[in-house]
């Protein structure tokens, strides 16, 4: 698998309990114990991810059993309201990164091409508006020996006509300020794990690391056990390593918040686009990540995605097989 596959150490408590047909896509065996675009029906041909809170509601419970795909005859295709839109797993996205590396050399290529053009003379920038080239004209007295240079009649003419008042004088040109241009587009945003987020970096994603409970993670971001329950959709008891959290920094008060899920994006596309995709209202998405909706992700970004609070600690999940 690639490395950007998730670590597979969070599976569900009861693993008798989920759908035996859901699995690795390579591994039909093995699947992750909570809902994920790594786990793939196996029961639909051709295989594919059920969208995330129907493999809450059913693949990973005993529900599995009134599953409409499982009551179904093996190599039935999944129904379109049951399948995961845009999510797909981190291996899909190799052909776009890519195109984007491959388009960027190319450029280079074309920039260093012209570059070396117009520095040996091939290509020829355009004369700057206004200015004047002149070439002198030169006489020689006749009472001057030898024909000698007379200085009083040393002329300049302008090519395309006129004539200049004084060869001593050379004309001034005030040049014309050009104004800079104003980007309009919002910087690129760092949406990563020990990574401040949001319109007042409020939050942070954070890693389990061995040895690390609540009660540590709570003093090390001075904020309370309490909090981290609040703000947090699942979190288990004990605290599992590599288990994603979601820190209020230096917040105590989260009275009128929401509930986090933190996600990681497998693809490129829009924040309204994802949003979407995990049905989930837009401007709050953009609100508490604080980015625009026309945001461009990209693969392995980090968001917290507001949800709806429906349990505080949960048991930690086992392993399944």
């Amino acid at each position: 698998m690639d490395n950007n596959e998730p670590n597979i150490g969070n599976k569900n408590e009861n693993p008798m309990m989920m759908c035996p047909h859901i699995g690795l896509e390579d591994d039909p065996a093995t699947s992750l114990g909570y809902p994920s675009a790594w786990n793939f029906c196996h029961h639909a041909k051709p295989i594919a991810v059920a969208h995330l809170d129907h493999q809450r509601a059913y693949c990973l419970t005993a529900k599995h059993t009134i599953c409409p795909l499982f009551l179904k005859s093996e190599n039935s295709p999944m129904p379109a309201e049951l399948q995961a839109q845009d999510i797909k797993p981190g291996r899909s996205n190799r052909a776009p990164w890519r195109a984007i590396a491959a388009l960027t050399v190319l450029i280079a290529l074309v920039a260093v091409v012209a570059w070396q053009g117009i520095a040996r003379g091939f290509f020829s920038l355009p004369l700057q508006q206004g200015k004047i080239t002149s070439t002198p004209t030169l006489t020689t007295s006749p009472a001057s020996p030898t024909g000698a240079i007379d200085s009083a009649t040393l002329t300049s003419t302008p090519i395309g006509g006129g004539a200049l008042t004084s060869p001593t004088q050379p004309p001034t040109f005030t040049p014309t300020k050009i104004p800079s241009p104003t980007s309009t587009a919002q910087p690129v945003m760092k949406l990563a794990l020990e990574t401040p987020i949001g319109r007042d970096q409020e939050f942070m994603i954070h890693r389990v690391l061995e040895g690390e409970s609540l009660d540590r993670l709570a003093n090390k971001y001075g904020t309370t056990v309490a909090a981290l329950q609040a703000v947090n959709y699942y979190l288990p008891s004990p605290l599992l390593i590599n288990w994603t959290v979601v820190i209020p920094l230096g917040k105590i008060d989260v009275q009128g918040l929401p509930a986090f899920q933190p996600l990681m994006v497998t693809g490129g596309m829009t924040l309204e686009a994802y949003a979407q995709s995990i049905t989930v209202d837009v401007s709050t998405l953009s609100y508490y990540n604080g980015i625009l909706p026309s945001y461009q992700l990209s693969g392995g970004d980090w968001l917290l995605v507001p949800r709806q609070k429906i349990n505080t600690v949960q048991p930690s999940p086992t392993a399944t097989p």
